[in-house]
């Protein structure tokens, strides 16, 4: 989120352009005025990802792809360091692999929902555990993305998390 006049503003996919549906003419309380301003955000943002995948070359790609996308990423290697890292800073979206040593992703996800209920979570797979994927959804994972996936798919998730995180975070102030 950027935060302009006090409103939160995303940045996401849809750059100059209204997001599909959206306009001032359908939106209630939305002017052309704050569209502009939206998609001049839309622009400039910058996405915080914490990536937690225990495979380092994974890691190291998809940082390098995300960062030169406009994210600012930070990488933890184990459900342990990110519960540290996740003490000392912010982040508006975790990705998160389901499977590794120490605290799968599950665990990790219920740790973090009891300090964070709010910031989406994006759960990485390589292997499909119906049993797990319940569980990660019941805990409040957004999205649960199996892999080898195309970075284009990853990428408008974590886009579209960040945006939805967003406009709760509008629509909660407004209240």
């Amino acid at each position: 989120c950027v935060r302009l006049h006090d409103k939160a503003y995303t940045i996401g996919r849809f750059g100059i352009e209204d997001p599909p549906g959206i306009s001032a003419k359908n939106v209630t309380g939305i002017t052309e005025d704050s569209l502009l301003e939206r998609r001049y955000l839309l622009m400039i943002g910058n996405i915080r990802v914490l990536l937690i995948d225990d495979e380092k070359v994974f890691s190291n790609a998809l940082t390098s792809v995300l960062t030169r996308r406009g994210m600012s990423v930070r990488t933890a290697a184990d459900g342990i360091l990110a519960l540290e890292l996740l003490e000392r800073e912010t982040f508006d979206v975790l990705v998160l692999d389901m499977r590794m040593p120490g605290m799968d992703g599950v665990e990790v996800l219920k740790v973090f929902r009891c300090r964070d209920p709010v910031t989406p979570v994006i759960i990485l797979t390589g292997n499909v555990s119906m049993t797990q994927t319940r569980q990660a959804l019941k805990h409040g994972a957004s999205e649960v993305i199996l892999k080898p996936c195309p970075i284009e798919t990853l990428v408008s998730s974590i886009e579209n998390a960040f945006e939805r995180k967003c406009l709760a975070t509008d629509v909660a102030e407004r209240a």
